[in-house]
């Protein structure tokens, strides 16, 4: 795919558009948490700290209903491949 200024639209950048948040116009807060405030280490939050969805904080570019259906597409087609 090709936009107006001839920049390319690569598969990752669409994943990312179509799976992330902040697309839609939410924020969600603590997804990292530091770990060693020293060194500034930084790790993925897999619920060792609460996490906070901040709903309609910015002007969205995909709407909910869009990135919901993608979100069950892909639990669909994970469940479908460990069958």
């Amino acid at each position: 795919m090709h936009g107006s200024l001839g920049d390319t639209w690569w598969d990752s950048s669409i994943t990312l558009i179509l799976t992330n948040e902040k697309y839609y116009g939410a924020l969600l807060q603590q997804k990292t948490v530091t770990v060693d405030f020293l060194t500034h280490k930084r790790i993925r939050n897999k619920g060792q700290e609460q996490q906070y969805l901040i709903e309609d904080n910015h002007e969205p570019i995909v709407s909910k209903e869009i990135f919901d259906a993608v979100q069950k597409e892909k639990e669909l087609r994970a469940s479908s491949k460990g069958a």
